[in-house]
């Protein structure tokens, strides 16, 4: 995935379901690999 963070981030606000189902796996890589805790 090579989306910022930060649309990434507004991506998930706005759309959970579809976050839960495509998004989320990708995006938990991400914040791993960023050291972001959310």
């Amino acid at each position: 995935m090579s989306l910022p963070i930060t649309v990434t981030i507004a991506f998930i606000c706005r759309s959970p379901k579809f976050v839960n189902l495509q998004v989320w796996p990708e995006f938990d890589q991400i914040r791993s690999n960023s050291g972001f805790k959310f």
